[in-house]
């Protein structure tokens, strides 16, 4: 055979072996996308209010063309009392508010509620939310997996970098939360950045094509939700003036300074046209830490050494040998998180939304980061050896780290450290270990104990399942008209105990006395318990007399 056969024999080889891993690249992907997917539209009843009002949003979009929500229009009743007395809440009316919906454009610019209806159509709401938050966890695995790859990395390194962020609480424990506008915006970041880095680095990249797939992907991650938008904004901005050559820019100036600028004009219509707000909703300045004396007061908190750890273990220190520019970028990323609170989950409410606009910055400056240390070393052994060390740590920290508290123990079986990975391992594989299996028994009881059609007052644990049939507020919103209350708590000796109802902020002392002057309302009000889930720890209690009737609420 001539050399010129062999050659050619060896370009169709090599092209045959690259199609093979892509084919099979593609076999896991979807293998692991249909897997988490089922996993989340299965335990679509273990869900909260935040994922029943998109469920309500998005079906309201296909009927009406609006994205109401009826269950969340008791949201703004129940939110002041949160900053309330505990003599207030305890005297306050609570009505049941009946109307067309709460339009939930006006407290957030969920715009991606259009689309999503669309797919909801083809697939049902609970499929398509259940494949949307399946595809945006696994994207954050898989796009810094194709990265690496095409920055020459090898396979056992880049599996390494894959497992670091699987490990990561800010993902693992992500997926396990409510379904999110957030978690959507993070892939759609996540690629836009790495599109930004390509111009940045290689000339010609910035061609027609990708100057129009950039603007289709920034603009998608805005319509997802005002602060996306915000980030979006910012990514674009650091780009321009630090990180893309200034010839480019220049050459390209009427795109560099058009997409920042529309972005700039949704905002102010947005929020000069379409928000509206609601009292107990909070605000930015009145949550910030504006003052160096607040900021100091911030940074004593035991929960940021908690956030900061949590994040540097995992992939922070990946992030810091990113280059001084992108390691900016991912501390501009985080610092909205150090000087806004929400109540502390911003630091560690892990299964919150409240980490979704940091999570693509950090994942792509650690990616960097990585690579450029792999990079680094020699080939052979050295690379390897990193590679393993680097897979076993974070395989360790998964095991032993309790992000919570940041702390270390030793792994037993029956600890929730893993995450989703874990979760969805037991949910297939060791169903009786399997918390989720047992609690989706006990709730899906719930509907069997309320009649259809009646006015529920419930915790949000009890609305997945209830919210197709019934009218639900949150409770104690509804109280004094529900025909139905379902709380939290146990029966002794057939009596309600251990009730827990509304997330009152303050100390035990005044979070029991809430709950039981509560309770004692309704026991005058003529509600008896009638049925105990004993597995979801709910308790069902049913009014003997007729109640008055609900309110008309207020029209946005």
């Amino acid at each position: 055979m001539s050399d010129a056969a062999m050659n050619v024999a060896a370009i169709r080889g090599g092209s045959i072996l690259r199609s093979l891993r892509i084919v099979l690249f593609s076999l896991v992907g979807l293998v692991l996308l249909a897997l988490l997917a089922n996993y989340f539209r299965r335990i679509t009843p273990l869900r909260h209010l935040d994922s029943v009002f998109l469920f309500e949003s998005v079906d309201s979009i296909l009927a009406h063309g609006l994205p109401l929500s009826h269950t969340v229009l008791s949201w703004p009743v129940v939110a002041p009392m949160l900053d309330w007395p505990v003599a207030r809440i305890c005297a306050a009316a609570l009505p049941f508010l009946e109307g067309d919906g709460y339009n939930v454009l006006d407290n957030h610019a969920y715009f991606l509620l259009y689309p999503i209806a669309v797919l909801a159509r083809l697939i049902g709401t609970h499929d398509a939310f259940a494949w949307l938050n399946a595809a945006a966890h696994l994207a954050l695995v898989l796009m810094p997996w194709v990265f690496l790859r095409r920055s020459g990395l090898p396979v056992l390194a880049v599996a390494a970098f894959a497992i670091a962020v699987a490990a990561w609480p800010a993902w693992s424990l992500s997926a396990m939360g409510d379904y999110y506008l957030d978690r959507l915006y993070m892939p759609l970041m996540l690629g836009l950045l790495y599109l930004l880095h390509r111009g940045a680095l290689q000339e010609g990249a910035l061609t027609r094509g990708r100057l129009a797939g950039i603007a289709c992907v920034a603009l998608l991650a805005a319509m997802t939700t005002e602060r996306a938008t915000i980030m979006v904004l910012a990514a674009l901005l650091f780009f321009v003036v630090l990180a893309l050559p200034w010839r480019r820019v220049r050459a390209q100036a009427g795109f560099w300074l058009g997409l920042p600028l529309l972005l700039v004009a949704y905002l102010a219509w947005y929020f000069s046209v379409m928000f509206h707000g609601f009292e107990g909703g909070g605000s930015l300045r009145a949550n910030a830490y504006l003052t160096a004396r607040a900021l100091v007061e911030r940074f004593h908190d035991p929960r940021m050494v908690v956030f900061a750890l949590t994040n540097l273990l995992f992939l922070g220190w990946m992030a810091c040998l990113a280059g001084w520019r992108y390691l900016l970028l991912a501390l501009g990323a985080l610092l909205p998180n150090l000087i806004v609170t929400t109540g502390g989950a911003e630091l560690n409410g892990w299964v919150t939304h409240y980490h979704a606009m940091y999570i693509p910055f950090l994942v792509f400056a650690a990616s960097i980061g990585f690579a450029r240390f792999m990079d680094w070393l020699p080939q052979g052994g050295a690379r390897v050896l990193v590679a393993i060390a680097s897979a076993s740590a974070s395989l360790v920290l998964a095991a032993t780290y309790q992000p919570f508290e940041a702390t270390f123990t030793a792994p037993a079986a029956d600890r929730t450290q893993g995450g989703i990975l874990r979760a969805v391992y037991r949910f297939y594989v060791h169903r009786d270990q399997s918390p989720e299996r047992a609690m989706l028994f006990w709730i899906q009881q719930l509907p069997d104990a309320v009649s259809a059609g009646a006015r529920v007052s419930a915790v949000e644990g009890a609305m997945p399942v209830l919210y197709h049939s019934h009218a639900l507020a949150l409770y104690p919103s509804g109280l004094d008209h529900a025909d139905v209350l379902v709380i939290s708590g146990a029966l002794v000796d057939g009596k309600a105990a251990f009730v827990t109802g509304l997330p009152y902020p303050g100390n035990a002392e005044q979070v029991a006395q809430v709950n039981a002057c509560l309770l004692e309302r309704a026991i005058r009000q003529g509600f008896a318990v009638e049925r105990e889930i004993l597995g979801a720890g709910l308790i069902v209690l049913r009014r003997s007399a007729a109640p008055q009737p609900a309110i008309a609420a207020p029209r946005s």
